[in-house]
């Protein structure tokens, strides 16, 4: 609720000032209370170095709901929204949520010409996709060569984008941001398994571990 929110605020504009401190400078947006609470953060900082992404969710789904005619409103409408949410002008990266979901290639061939749109009034700086279905995306990416970033999971036990996905951006010039890169338990897996071989973390964390083992990859 809106007093929640307002009370927990403060916490969150240490934990985002922290992370700014310590150089983590991209941060991804997706609900709208998510943009709100980083913007809100931001507000008293200077722009200059944070990278920002805002997520258009369900796009494809609240398209099918609207005549064609709507569907240049509803995405302009989102965007506009999350960015005064942001406290900014522009966004580093739109990204689409899932685009297996709802998907027709009528509605991507829409949305991704708003998207440009967007591009060319200067709102965004690139286009992006972000999904837990990479054979799909990769799909996409071969058919239409249309995303300058693709958002995927990658870790030691969900390795499926290294085959797939990777090759591919390298080939068409895409950008690749890695989610989940921490693996976690809630994928059914022993919490202390972080790595290739249990208690080979040496002296990392096993955050660093994580990251160490995807920033290793080809």
């Amino acid at each position: 609720d809106l007093e929640k929110f307002v009370r927990e605020q403060p916490e969150r504009n240490r934990l985002i000032w922290r992370a700014i401190e310590t150089g983590i400078n991209y941060f991804d947006t997706g609900n709208l209370d998510e943009a709100e609470s980083l913007g809100l953060a931001l507000k008293e900082l200077r722009r200059d170095n944070v990278h920002l992404t805002l997520m258009i969710l369900g796009l494809f789904g609240k398209m099918a709901e609207k005549p064609p005619s709507q569907w240049k409103d509803l995405i302009a409408d989102d965007v506009d929204m999350k960015l005064k949410a942001l406290n900014t002008k522009y966004a580093d990266i739109l990204m689409l949520l899932a685009p297996e979901s709802n998907y027709s290639c009528e509605r991507l061939t829409a949305a991704l010409e708003v998207f440009c749109e967007l591009k060319s009034q200067g709102k965004i700086g690139f286009i992006g996709a972000s999904t837990h279905q990479p054979r799909f995306l990769a799909e996409v990416m071969r058919r239409y060569d249309c995303f300058d970033v693709v958002m995927v999971r990658y870790n030691y036990h969900l390795q499926e984008p290294r085959d797939e996905i990777f090759p591919l951006a390298k080939a068409l010039e895409v950008g690749i941001v890695v989610m989940k890169p921490f693996a976690w338990p809630y994928y059914g897996i022993p919490f202390m398994r972080f790595g290739p071989v249990e208690g080979e973390e040496g002296p990392y964390t096993p955050a660093q571990t994580c990251i160490r083992w995807i920033l290793e990859s080809p």
